[in-house]
């Protein structure tokens, strides 16, 4: 079973009912192309959740409605990516380091100064936190 063309016009047009019809004859491909590339439930779904605003919020750009299921999936992927890519710049801490930080039981030192603590940092680190 396909849709037509006539349901994706409808929703360039702005209905909201012919817009969810499109997503639920995608959803199953979507859900796949979102997991093989995020690898796991949880992220898949909030790309694929981040995905479909970013098309119902552009759909009014698609130029050709016999398309509409390459260019949904093209914006799956492109948010996929950035998703990734985002996480690669996250600094990941190993394990006993933050076992180490949580059952330390040391009072913060408030006279230290956060600046100053930072420019001791590696610029990449020092970006991260300032970020």
């Amino acid at each position: 079973m396909s849709y037509s063309t006539q349901i994706v016009e409808l929703a360039i047009a702005g209905n909201k009912q012919a817009f969810e019809q499109l997503l639920k004859f995608e959803s199953e491909k979507l859900y796949k192309i979102a997991f093989l590339h995020m690898r796991n439930k949880e992220d898949a779904l909030d790309v694929l959740q981040e995905a479909t605003y970013k098309a119902y919020t552009s759909i009014h750009q698609l130029k050709s409605p016999a398309f509409f299921s390459t260019w949904l999936v093209k914006i799956l992927i492109r948010t996929a990516y950035k998703e990734l890519e985002r996480k690669k710049k996250m600094i990941q801490l190993p394990e006993e380091t933050i076992l180490f930080i949580l059952e330390s039981n040391q009072e913060l030192d408030p006279s230290i100064d956060l600046s100053e603590a930072l420019a001791f940092l590696n610029v990449d680190y020092r970006n991260v936190i300032t970020l």
